[in-house]
């Protein structure tokens, strides 16, 4: 669900002139240690990473602190990628100037009137809030996400995600 609601948010950002969909990533880019090889990051664009079309892996083995490591060639064919989505929320962060929280608040959530949405945890929303269950039914921890992450951090109540929808 956070997915659509991110690309909104970068396309909107295309439409207000602040970035291209096939600007490399390199100029998007904060100055700060890149994630991949230069020649990558100069082959991979937006439109690439919104549409699983980077050639990186869904989520790196060994967590944020072990190397990216492409599976195919930018553009070469469609791998779901959340690591992806979290490449261009950095870079969407750095060219707004704001976290992606902040960013979804003042352009989206705000101006539609969504209370009930936010992408880090707000404990404002807990009594909102549904819970997986495991096979046996018995209801699983929740997950208090402290930090926005484009690929699945959203947290929404059913009408706000109608209204995102018909926004």
């Amino acid at each position: 669900m956070s997915k659509p609601i991110f690309a909104w948010l970068v396309l909107a950002e295309v439409q207000a002139g602040r970035l291209a969909l096939d600007q490399p990533l390199d100029q998007l880019w904060p100055p700060a240690p890149m994630p991949l090889p230069a020649e990558l990051m100069r082959r991979i664009t937006p439109r690439l990473l919104l549409s699983h079309g980077a050639g990186l892996p869904n989520w790196r083995a060994g967590g944020d602190l072990a190397p990216l490591r492409p599976e195919a060639q930018p553009g070469e064919r469609f791998l779901y990628s959340g690591e992806g989505y979290q490449l261009l929320q950095q870079a969407l962060e750095w060219v707004c100037g704001m976290s992606l929280d902040l960013l979804a608040r003042r352009r989206l959530f705000a101006p539609l009137g969504l209370n009930a949405s936010s992408f880090v945890h707000d404990p404002l929303l807990d009594g909102q809030r549904a819970r997986g269950h495991d096979p046996e039914g018995r209801p699983l921890p929740r997950e208090d996400y402290l930090r926005a992450n484009a690929a699945y951090t959203l947290y929404t109540s059913a009408a706000d995600y109608l209204r995102l929808l018909q926004a």
